[in-house]
């Protein structure tokens, strides 16, 4: 049975018109998922794919039916956390399941099934009674309550760990609540006594988590972990309880946030593997009041390289497993959540962050007679030196060298790295621009490495490196900012060793030319005449 249509999803133009620029390549939609009157989506048989959802919200999947953009099927031993956005469910996140047994804990990931292959399987029934295998599922779940405040749910059996814990995983989703689905978590009959029984949410890194919402501010990861260059985790001391937020109803709140203004906008690998499949999404945990003790904490970590890769994240390491970890207590209660609003105004934190809090600067006098007199974009492949772009200054550093018969831009000069400067052009955005396509690479500084665009006063994107000679596509989108005048800037304020040095280390800017490699040294407005979305 065909998925039923469903409603638009959520005008998102502020940030960028992505989604519908995604291919989907399989063919889940075919093959038994259906749409209940209102709001969720189920499948509709025991051999339909293990995929439930909520119209225009989250969606949980199961192995191997819920998979990534380039359909790629991923680990097994994992609930597949997404977004439905215009009837696709769009994977954003991992959710493992750890259970401790004296001092021993069990990862659902990496541990082997009872197959002998890597992860623990996961079989789905109506009822926590009802022990589910693989040749005996019930797959639907159940509904309940009355339309526009109903429930769907349904269980998760996960097959014994080698530490004896035997868990079961109860799913709730819910009509009035979109953004969020509930957890509560069991033991099944003859497994081991269990001393945490820990849900982790295990890949921010796909988009690029790095703001840890906490009570009295937050933690940024580059800040947290910026001097890290291994490949593996990096780890910092857990937050307790006191750390927390806790909202005025009682309940506790701990929130990942991407601090790019649309992540889906870099491309990290050239294949679109790792790419955001949503423009933006922030993700929490939540403890309802009462459900929680002194026991409760929150823990992080990070990489700075993505799974399983020696690629380095773009703009800087980011959070990767982000969960609460408390003593057991069976049907223990914990809710996870994505969105695409931000956490302080639903969650009642007292800050905001970007980009929702707006970043503003002073625009002298010059600058605004350039954005009067602006143009569209010229000279951005360099053709012509430095011609039309300004160097403010101390910005004399900045020169051109050729590499494959491309211009390329660095301030590797006769100081090496310690040269700094900024070269900035305003420009007309043509009615017809899609996006500002450029490629990227060398140092990773959030703060003194950026390329950035500024609508008058207010920050509208930014970019920097990744402390990596590979180039990486970027695609800032100019749809909303069609015949406006916009400040693009080139900032190395950087003394340090990765600046924006061309010989390995620089800044490398491209329009596409009908496939290929993406040419050096080339700035462009990416419109319907020149470059398609």
């Amino acid at each position: 049975m065909q998925l039923s249509r469903l409603r638009a999803a959520p005008d998102m133009s502020h940030r960028c018109a992505l989604c519908s620029t995604f291919v989907w390549v399989w063919t889940w939609l075919l093959l038994g998922c259906s749409a209940l009157p209102a709001q969720f989506v189920r499948p509709s048989g025991d051999d339909g794919p293990r995929v439930w959802g909520v119209e225009d919200g989250i969606v949980v999947g199961l192995h191997p039916d819920f998979r990534d953009p380039l359909d790629r099927v991923g680990p097994r031993g994992l609930l597949r956390i997404g977004l439905m956005r215009e009837g696709v469910p769009r994977l954003v996140n991992f959710v493992a399941v750890e259970p401790l047994v004296a001092g021993k804990r069990g990862l659902s990931e990496l541990e082997r099934g009872g197959d002998g292959e890597p992860g623990k399987r996961m079989w789905v029934s109506d009822r926590r009674s009802r022990i589910a295998t693989a040749e005996r599922q019930d797959l639907r779940g159940k509904v309940s309550g009355r339309k526009g405040s109903r429930q769907l749910q349904f269980v998760i059996h996960v097959e014994p760990f080698a530490n004896g814990a035997r868990p079961i995983v109860e799913v709730t989703l819910f009509e009035e609540q979109p953004d969020r689905v509930r957890f509560r978590t069991w033991l099944a009959e003859g497994s081991a006594e269990v001393e945490q029984l820990t849900l982790t949410a295990t890949m921010g890194n796909m988009v690029r988590g790095r703001n840890l919402w906490l009570e009295d501010a937050p933690v940024h990861s580059v800040a947290l972990y910026g001097g890290y260059r291994g490949h593996g985790f990096v780890e910092h001391d857990p937050y307790g309880l006191d750390a927390l937020h806790r909202t005025r109803a009682g309940d506790i709140v701990v929130a990942l946030t991407p601090d790019e203004f649309v992540p889906a906008e870099i491309w990290p690998f050239e294949d679109g593997g790792w790419r955001s499949p949503v423009p933006w999404a922030a993700q929490f945990w939540l403890k309802p009041k009462g459900t929680f003790d002194a026991s409760l904490h929150c823990r992080v970590n990070g990489r700075r390289t993505y799974w399983r890769s020696r690629n380095p994240l773009p703009c800087g390491v980011a959070f990767e497993n982000f969960e609460l970890r408390e003593d057991f207590a069976p049907g223990q209660e914990t809710w996870f959540g994505m969105t695409d609003r931000s956490p302080g105004a639903m969650f009642e934190f007292g800050y905001d962050l970007p980009p929702n809090a707006v970043v503003e600067r002073e625009v002298d006098d010059a600058e605004r007679a350039r954005i009067a007199s602006a143009g569209p974009l010229a000279n951005g492949d360099f053709a012509a030196g430095l011609d039309d772009w300004v160097a403010q200054p101390g910005a004399a550093a900045f020169r051109l060298f050729e590499e494959g018969g491309e211009a390329r831009l660095t301030t590797f000069a006769a100081k090496r790295d310690a040269d700094r400067g900024t070269l900035s052009q305003c420009f007309r955005v043509p009615d017809d621009a899609h996006c500002l396509r450029f490629w990227l690479h060398g140092g990773c500084d959030p703060r003194s490495l950026r390329v950035q665009l500024w609508d008058g006063e207010r920050l509208v994107r930014w970019a920097t490196g990744r402390n990596d000679n590979q180039p990486v596509k970027v695609e800032f989108s100019l749809r909303e900012h069609r015949g406006r005048v916009l400040t693009l800037e080139i900032v190395d304020d950087s003394d340090g060793r990765w600046g924006l040095a061309g010989d390995g280390r620089g800044l490398r800017a491209g329009a596409r030319g009908g496939g290929g490699r993406a040419p050096a040294g080339r700035w462009d407005l990416a419109g319907a005449r020149r470059i398609g979305w």
